[in-house]
Parts: C-alpha cells; sequence; structure tokens
C-alpha cells in the first residue's frame, strides 16, 4: 500500500483499457480532479458511475480517452452529454454486475480500479465508508487496484461497512467537508402525504428510501 499518495500520483495506477468503478461517495473532486488531467496520456479508459460532475469529459473530443457509462443521468452536465452521445446510459445495476462476475458470466465486468472514500482506520486498521456504503466495499474487494480517499470527516458507521487498510493500494488524505443533506421546507403536502403513509407502516416495518425529489 503507498499511503499520503497525493492524487495526481494515485491515478498512475489507472491504465488505458481499464475499467474504472466510482461507487456512490466514491471519487472526491481531487481524485477525480486529478484523473481529467490525464486526458492526454490515456486511451479507452472506461469509467461506470451512478452520476459524475463535469470535469471537462463531457465534450466530443474527451471520448477517445473518456468512455463514461452512468446510471443515473443528471448530475453536472451529464444529461446533455448523454442527450448528445458522448456518454452512455449503463441501466445494469451494479449489485448484479457483482454477481454476473463472481458467477463467471459473460455480462460481468471486471473491475481494474476502484476510487472509493473511506474514514481514517480504527485500532483494529478498518476503515468505514461512513453514510455512503452503497456496493462500495463489495466493489473495491473485487478491484485488481483500490484508490482511497481517506478523510477524517467520514463518520465511522457499522455493518458491513468496514475495509481493512491492507486492502487499499494508494491512500491520500483529503478534509474536505462531506456535506450532509439539504433540510427542505416542509409543505402542507408533505404533511398530508406522510399522514397517510403513518397509516400504512406498522411495528416492525422496514421502509425503503428510493432515490428521488
Amino acid at each position: 500500500m503507498e499511503t499520503d499518495a497525493a492524487p495526481d500520483s494515485a491515478v498512475k495506477a489507472v491504465k488505458p483499457g481499464d475499467n474504472l468503478w466510482v461507487p456512490p461517495g466514491g471519487g472526491g473532486p481531487s481524485v477525480l480532479t486529478a484523473l481529467a488531467a490525464r486526458q492526454d496520456e490515456l486511451k479507452d479508459l472506461h469509467i461506470r458511475a451512478l452520476g459524475l460532475p463535469d470535469l471537462g469529459w463531457y465534450q466530443a473530443e474527451s471520448m477517445d480517452t473518456f468512455d463514461i457509462q452512468l446510471q443515473f443521468c443528471g448530475i453536472g452536465g451529464s444529461r446533455e452529454a448523454l442527450n448528445d452521445r458522448i456518454c452512455d446510459y449503463q441501466p445494469y445495476w451494479m449489485f448484479n454486475n457483482h454477481k454476473a462476475l463472481d458467477a463467471g458470466r459473460e455480462e460481468g465486468w471486471p473491475i481494474d480500479v476502484a476510487f472509493v472514500t473511506v474514514s481514517e482506520p480504527n485500532e483494529g486498521g478498518y476503515c468505514s465508508f461512513g453514510g455512503a456504503i452503497w456496493d462500495g466495499p463489495t466493489a473495491a474487494r473485487r478491484a485488481r487496484t483500490v484508490i482511497a480517499e481517506m478523510n477524517p470527516n467520514v463518520p465511522e458507521t457499522y455493518g458491513e461497512t468496514y475495509l481493512h487498510v491492507s486492502e487499499l493500494d494508494y491512500v491520500f488524505p483529503d478534509a474536505r467537508p462531506v456535506a450532509p443533506a439539504p433540510l427542505a421546507e416542509i409543505t402542507d403536502a408533505d404533511r398530508a402525504i406522510a399522514h397517510h403513509v403513518g397509516s400504512l407502516v406498522k411495528d416492525g416495518d422496514t421502509i425503503q428510501v428510493g432515490v428521488g425529489s
């Protein structure tokens, strides 16, 4: 493991033709910016993510370097890039890809590099993915190379949220704030919906909160 690597040094582990997976909450601004700066050095880099900000790769001249496939479009100019066929919509859900990869099916997508964001290690040497777990730990364990932003502002959460420092190949520090979700003003319509939903939920129920407005 290379510790205290600068982002521009860590991204040199990304090679032409690699498959790069950026799980939700992974790939902070510094490492993504460092990757975008390598446009002239890389070719045929295949990037999959739920969404990515526009760091200069949503333009036609970047297509030979960055093959970007998103599972949600609408972040940072990606909707316009999709309309212009500069990036692609990739509907194959991340967890299904991991299952296909483990089963050796042809639709499995090998992960060469994963960008993750984790907390500082605890006494046992384990780093937590904080509040953005998704498939971060499972993707990292399937990746050839794991590049990690280690951020003291990422809280330690419990459950299957950990990677040991020995599972990280490149680590760079970044103390950027972890932005909380903004609190929206509660409207009368919100109260009416909550009242109705409250009548449907029973003790012991599990509530799934999806992605939406």
